[in-house]
């Protein structure tokens, strides 16, 4: 299985908070159902996209109750499985019998092949790192990032906490940003955020500095400016741009690590094994903070 990892977390304009998680998932909220004699606890509201290609006019969509499937040894960090389950379906496809070529019947806009795709989530003090098994030509970017928003909204988030403070981002190693920070010639910026460091400990977040930088530059070359300019009171950076996608891709590092350790997982991640602890323990290391 492929995965990707991504990131839940603050927008770089707000400040530093622990406990930003509290996770309630109440079970009302799901109703019992039996695909190929396996039983799922799914949403109970489904999600319709509209399309208009020939493949198929609309995407339906939900996704199951998130259920602990691992506890991470040491650690007491937690495992979290959703699996997506959605079909893709258009109105007055026939279906014929390939024998003789009769048409034994006709698809309607709620009628298709059923998929799943998996998502593995763990939270941390202040942010989520998440594995979405990718499948080509699943679901686009723009309706996981949506349906994994929501997730967060009903079920990880503090109640009282602002919902449109938090983004998702692909979770980037250096060589996967790299390329796509070279290649792309929109929004490109380095934010360094001020921070005042109390008794060594607590951080709070004071403001921050956000520079524009060429659609021409390197990553490289940023990153060997960044280093230069590094000072005492900057304690946390994000080098930023603009993907293909149209969506901002960002990578996060802290004064006392320069060396860019923290991207030395990929963002990508093949698991070959069926073995379910040997798959959780591997996606307990890819998503480690």
């Amino acid at each position: 299985m492929l995965f990707e990892r991504y990131a839940f977390k603050y927008r770089e304009n707000n400040d530093i908070q622990n406990n930003t998680f509290d996770i309630q998932i109440p079970d009302n909220d799901f109703m019992q159902i039996n695909i190929n004699n396996e039983n799922f606890d799914i949403f109970t509201e489904l999600h319709e996209y509209n399309f208009y290609n020939a493949a198929f006019e609309k995407l339906i969509l939900t996704y199951t109750k998130p259920t602990i499937v691992y506890n991470i040894p040491a650690t007491n960090r937690l495992i979290y499985k959703i699996r997506l389950i959605y079909t893709k379906t258009k109105e007055g496809q026939t279906i014929v019998d390939l024998q003789d070529w009769s048409t034994i019947g006709s698809l309607n806009g709620h009628q298709g092949l059923v998929d799943f795709v998996d998502i593995f989530i763990i939270s941390y003090d202040n942010m989520a790192k998440i594995a979405t098994e990718y499948k080509y030509h699943s679901i686009s970017k723009q309706i996981l990032y949506d349906v994994i928003h929501e997730i967060f909204d009903r079920y990880f988030l503090r109640h009282n906490i602002q919902r449109d403070y938090f983004e998702i981002v692909m979770d980037f190693s250096q060589t996967d940003f790299e390329e796509i920070f070279n290649n792309s010639r929109k929004n490109k910026k380095i934010v360094f955020h001020m921070d005042i460091v109390n008794n060594g400990a607590e951080i709070i977040n004071s403001g921050k500095i956000e520079y524009s930088i060429k659609a021409d530059t390197t990553f490289d070359n940023a990153f060997s400016w960044l280093r230069g300019i590094f000072n005492d009171n900057i304690q946390r950076y994000s080098i930023k741009c603009e993907d293909m996608n149209n969506k901002t891709a960002s990578i996060d590092g802290y004064s006392d690590d320069l060396t860019t350790n923290e991207w030395s997982t990929p963002a990508r991640i093949e698991i070959g094994t069926q073995n379910n602890d040997a798959l959780y323990g591997q996606l307990a290391h890819f998503l480690r903070i």
